[in-house]
């Protein structure tokens, strides 16, 4: 299993801020993707090893883009079979 890396705190240097800013954005976390989406981070982690969803690896944590998210929900969705289900025994 993969450790579980918490967000890092905010930095109180301006300029440490910003570059923080710049290189994470919006992004969320795994775990804070896993609760998002109502999986476990074990799911989060086997999308992206299977990668369906791209991520950026800052100080050892990886973070994931909100768009990509998304995309990878909607393929997940699309990528499920429709089958019909079992009739059920009383019907005609």
């Amino acid at each position: 299993m993969q450790p579980s890396a918490a967000a890092p705190a905010e930095p109180t240097d301006p300029a440490a801020a910003a570059l923080r800013a710049a290189l994470i954005g919006d992004r969320v976390t795994i775990e804070q993707a896993a609760a998002a989406l109502g999986v476990t981070p074990r799911a989060v982690y086997g999308a992206i090893s299977r990668h369906d969803i791209p991520y950026v690896r800052v100080f050892g944590v990886r973070y994931l883009s909100p768009d990509a998210l998304r995309a990878a929900l909607v393929r997940e969705v699309n990528r499920r079979p429709r089958r019909p289900g079992r009739p059920s025994k009383n019907a005609a």
